[in-house]
């Protein structure tokens, strides 16, 4: 009886240990291949990390456009963002934004409009707060802007005034006005999103205004302090030499920028081939652009309309992520959207095969292709873009977000429910792009 007692029990034990060292292979099997995995992420982080501190040893880099000109691809926004967030603004009497075309100028903390005749300040999630300044030409009033910028050391809104030659001052927690400072009248327009910043303590830079642009003393930017002393000054090799034949009609030309990158401002000059960082009040080149024949004559690119039918290449609206410099230009008549690939050194232009946009496709929560029109004050990791709340729901249809593609089917769900407690006659919408690094391993 012991014999078979054993002999009816021992088979279980072996079964149990069968499946113990079952599970430990399994075990065993699954840790070495998260080792593998996380060795493989950390020696791809190393080599991008290696790519991207060589494209600063190789500066200047050139970006062949010429050679590359016929490439076409379609970007996705996950390849270079793994957020998106929609912020819908209060609607008040006092805070309604609407007509004509809104100035943004957004930071950490709060978004600021300037739309019929009135400064408005938001927080960052939409809620309003209050108008800052006045309308008019009186003492700390606003007759129009030119540019907005935000020193958060000590809490002072500081605002280019139109017609006024002046940049007002304002506390920005009270509204109250702290006085104005001079500056040249050809600064700051309201053309360009960032042509007033905040570049150091209590010092600015600000583009001149395109309206000067063929005059012999025009300059591309100015740098002064808080007290209007100009520190500073670039003067263009390109348009202030270009006016000796008073009988030519030129087109003023408002596509020379600056936007913030890796703890730098870039600066892009219209029609030169060179991107530059401003680094202690000097220009170092970063990008050179290689057109060749898509390069057109001075003459016939500042005399003609941008969107004419001519066969040249004309860049402009520059943004900037560790592995792509994505921008626009115009060719033949039409606008294109474009993106070098800094790693493969590969110029591309970009098409969307839902809208037929050329913008980024939104693979991240399936809403509308993307393109970035203002960032978010000394960051470069959000892009903002708006709309009218109108346009917002009436483009993301029921159609589209039936067939859109979503990686993150949870935000596609938020998004759709935030579309649905959208009125067509609320506040517009700002779109949040939240950037991720590239070398993160995902």
């Amino acid at each position: 009886m012991c014999l078979k007692n054993v002999e009816t029990e021992c088979p279980p034990a072996k079964v149990d240990i069968h499946i113990t060292l079952h599970m430990i292979r399994i075990k065993t099997i699954i840790l070495f291949t998260c080792i593998i995995l996380l060795m493989s992420c950390k020696n791809r982080i190393i080599q991008e990390n290696k790519n991207i501190m060589n494209l600063q040893l190789e500066a200047p880099i050139i970006i062949d456009i010429a050679r590359d000109f016929n490439k076409k691809k379609e970007f996705k926004l996950s390849e270079i963002a793994d957020d998106i967030e929609y912020v819908k603004l209060e609607k008040t009497t006092e805070s309604l934004v609407g007509g004509g075309i809104p100035f943004w100028y957004i930071t950490k903390e709060y978004i600021f409009v300037y739309n019929s005749n009135r400064l408005l300040q938001f927080s960052r999630k939409g809620n309003y707060i209050k108008q800052i300044g006045k309308y008019g030409r009186g003492p700390g009033e606003i007759l129009s802007t030119r540019g907005l910028a935000l020193n958060e050391s000590n809490n002072t809104l500081y605002v280019i005034s139109n017609f006024a030659n002046k940049v007002l001052k304002y506390d920005i927690d009270t509204g109250e006005f702290l006085g104005d400072f001079p500056i040249n009248n050809a600064l700051g327009s309201a053309m360009l999103p960032k042509s007033f910043l905040i570049i150091a303590k209590d010092t600015f830079m600000a583009l001149s205004h395109p309206v000067t642009q063929f005059t012999s003393d025009y300059v591309i930017f100015e740098i002064f302090n808080d007290n209007g002393n100009v520190l500073a000054q670039k003067k263009s090799s390109l348009f202030s030499i270009q006016n000796d034949d008073k009988n030519v009609k030129r087109i003023e030309n408002g596509f020379t920028q600056v936007w913030f990158f890796n703890e730098h401002f870039r600066l892009f000059e219209d029609l030169n081939d060179t991107i530059y960082d401003i680094k202690n009040n000097h220009l170092e080149p970063v990008y050179l652009f290689n057109l060749n024949g898509y390069k057109g004559p001075f003459d016939l690119m500042t005399t003609n309309y941008v969107r004419s039918k001519i066969n040249y290449i004309r860049l402009f609206g520059f943004w900037e992520t560790s592995k792509f410099l994505l921008f626009r230009f115009y060719y033949n008549g039409i606008s294109y959207c474009a993106q070098y690939d800094k790693i493969r050194k590969e110029f591309h232009q970009l098409i969307n095969t839902k809208d037929n946009s050329g913008k980024m496709y939104n693979d991240i929560d399936g809403g509308l292709s993307f393109w970035p029109l203002y960032s978010v004050d000394h960051l470069d990791n959000e892009w903002i873009c708006y709309m009218d709340a109108i346009d917002f729901k009436q483009q993301l249809s029921n159609g589209w977000l039936m067939t859109s593609e979503a990686k993150y089917p949870d935000k596609k769900e938020k998004l759709i429910n935030f579309v649905n407690n959208l009125a067509i006659d609320d506040n517009p919408v700002l779109i949040f792009l939240k950037l991720k690094e590239y070398h993160n391993c995902k």
